[in-house]
């Protein structure tokens, strides 16, 4: 199938459901991910979609949130597996903030099977998601619910308000889910408000932990949030080259494949 064809047929498919996958489009249209990624950033210069976290929609169709239920289903088992091994880095007594997004409920899927850890923990969220994991804080020590404007389709709050109320606070450990890693390995973010939300966060920590499936990279979003280095630890299906783990050896990050 030719280049311009296949552009086609991404916008043909985007009239027809609101949002797509890089994922779905590649099944749908029999090529390689990193294929479909090419055409939508091409598509997307040409301003005929607007890009968002593992897909794309049609220009002017969406403000570009995604619909959690729709997120979810996006390597759900690596997300389940990155929940787990992260889960390993949370200590007895520990507060953290914690960023609405999927795989970060991977995390508290996992910890609220440990109980006696849970129930020492702080917990920072703007997830209502992640609220519902832990059953409005029921299950935690302290549990403070950051509010702000609501998504509906997110489940969660965001905007100035949702981080001016996290500046109040100060945490053992931030857990991060990045919308894109670049080759350059920087760490970015589609829209202003979770740039902030998450530079934040990181000020806000002693520690961050960053959780990354293996669809957010090579990737690259238009607003960068930090380099890779600039976290303590990366939970992530991702396997990087030679040259990469050459690049982060000589830092503090740790890595958790999963």
């Amino acid at each position: 199938m030719k280049q311009e064809e296949r552009r086609q047929k991404i916008l043909n498919i985007l009239t027809m459901v609101p949002i797509a996958t890089v994922l779905e489009l590649a099944d749908q249209l029999d090529v390689t991910p990193e294929t479909i990624r090419k055409d939508l950033t091409e598509l997307a210069a040409a301003g005929e979609i607007v890009r968002i976290h593992g897909g794309a929609a049609l220009a002017g169709d969406t403000d570009g949130s995604v619909p959690y239920m729709a997120r979810e289903k996006i390597r759900n088992q690596e997300k389940v597996d990155i929940g787990r091994a992260a889960a390993e880095l949370i200590d007895m007594g520990d507060s953290l903030i914690l960023e609405g997004s999927t795989t970060v409920s991977a995390l508290c899927s996992a910890l609220a099977k440990e109980k006696n850890l849970l129930k020492t923990l702080t917990i920072v969220t703007n997830s209502f998601h992640i609220a519902s994991i832990l059953e409005m804080g029921e299950l935690c020590s302290k549990f403070f619910f950051l509010g702000g404007r609501m998504s509906s389709s997110e489940q969660l709050a965001r905007g100035p308000m949702t981080v001016d109320f996290m500046k109040k606070f100060c945490v053992n450990k931030a857990v991060l889910s990045g919308a894109a890693l670049g080759e350059k390995l920087s760490v970015s973010a589609y829209y202003e408000n979770d740039r902030i939300f998450q530079k934040t966060a990181m000020e806000c920590a002693d520690q961050t932990i960053l959780l990354l499936d293996s669809s957010k990279y090579p990737e690259s979003a238009v607003m960068e949030v930090a380099h890779l280095t600039d976290f303590d630890y990366l939970v992530t299906g991702i396997r990087f080259d030679e040259k990469k783990k050459n690049v982060l050896g000589g830092s503090r990050l740790k890595i958790v494949e999963v």
